[in-house]
């Protein structure tokens, strides 16, 4: 008896099944990877808050400002590291004031980030809820903002004041056309053109006109 084979429109038919199904599948599992990762960060900033403040208590630090940090860009203040496992690239910044209240709460990895403080009010535990913890767009910092495009050294953005060029100078002030002065800055070819009121190349300039018997005095 012969076996038959599946034909090619069958084939076609089980690919484009498979193909929709992976359409619908991965987003979700994308969206469930990283509600797992948000809950997980949460969790470890939980814990920072909850080390820090026992151990604020621990250094008798009351009647200090003190800040709790692996942050190495913090300085100018006096801080130290918690007793906390964290992990490459999680970074936390923690700030009580001289009463024994956290003012400032920083936590941050590449993905996440949790931003509270800077207010007149004591920042609690359950403060971190879920709707604090941001993610991290590429193309922006912890702050929300869009870092900027670094400029391409070859191709550099041109500013507002543009140095001029041989072929196309830039009128000096008034008072300073002179033959002299157009030749002193842009070669001996060039003149003062009476009736662009620039420095001109001299074949390029329309004025009838004789040598300039003060090159050193402003012409008019």
């Amino acid at each position: 008896m012969t076996k038959k084979g599946f034909t090619l429109v069958e084939v076609l038919v089980v690919v484009t099944i498979l193909g929709i199904l992976v359409l619908i599948a991965v987003p979700n599992i994308i969206k469930s990877m990283n509600k797992a990762k948000s809950g997980n960060f949460l969790s470890e900033a939980q814990s920072v808050y909850k080390t820090s403040k026992s151990t604020y208590v621990l250094d008798k630090q009351k009647g200090y400002n003190y800040v709790y940090t692996n942050d190495p860009t913090v300085t100018g203040v006096s801080t130290r590291k918690l007793d906390v496992s964290s992990r490459e690239g999680f970074i936390y910044k923690v700030m009580f004031d001289a009463d024994g209240n956290i003012t400032v709460f920083e936590v941050r990895d590449n993905d996440f980030y949790i931003d509270l403080g800077n207010s007149n009010e004591p920042i609690k535990l359950t403060d971190l809820t879920k709707d604090k913890v941001k993610e991290i767009n590429p193309g922006t910092n912890p702050s929300g903002e869009t870092d900027p495009t670094p400029e391409d050294p070859d191709n550099p953005t041109p500013s507002g004041d543009v140095s001029p060029t041989p072929d196309e100078p830039a009128a000096p002030e008034e008072n300073e056309l002179t033959d002299a002065k157009c030749k002193q800055l842009y070669g001996s070819l060039y003149i003062y053109c009476y009736s662009s009121n620039k420095c001109t190349k001299s074949f390029e300039c329309s004025d009838v006109r004789v040598d300039d018997p003060n090159p050193g005095e402003t012409l008019h």
